[in-house]
């Protein structure tokens, strides 16, 4: 697909306005990963907020990447052939970080978890059987 001068110049802006914004809250995410990442290994009780903070900065980091590639493809005037093949990669580019979002929103495996810790405790704080 061929765009022709004005509409990538209104393409640019529409992207730049869409997106700016975001762009500079994912960069504050990313300056903020590191000390989640600390704060996960250092507060074992903490440890699911930094990991679902840490797991959206990177889905955000391969939607805008994924977005900076459908840009650049479509500014690089090739073919239809290839820009079907651009549009797929980023259907599958884009649909990970989605899969994992939602993944991630499941309370599936915060109930599994949850039942092994409360196993742990119910065992460790058993009285000690008499054996008589």
């Amino acid at each position: 697909m061929v765009l022709r001068s004005p509409v990538k110049t209104l393409v640019a802006i529409e992207a730049f306005i869409c997106f700016a914004p975001l762009a500079f809250l994912l960069f504050l995410g990313v300056v903020m990963a590191p000390f989640q990442v600390y704060v996960a290994f250092t507060k074992p009780l903490d440890w699911e907020a930094a990991v679902t903070f840490v797991g959206q900065v990177v889905c955000g980091l391969a939607g805008f990447l994924t977005l900076v590639y459908v840009l650049a493809s479509l500014f690089n005037e090739r073919d239809s052939a290839s820009a079907t093949a651009v549009s797929r990669e980023s259907r599958r580019m884009f649909s990970f970080p989605v899969f994992l979002a939602q993944l991630a929103s499941k309370n599936i495996w915060k109930l599994k978890l949850s039942s092994a810790i409360a196993r742990r405790s119910l065992n460790s704080s058993a009285p000690a059987a008499s054996s008589t």
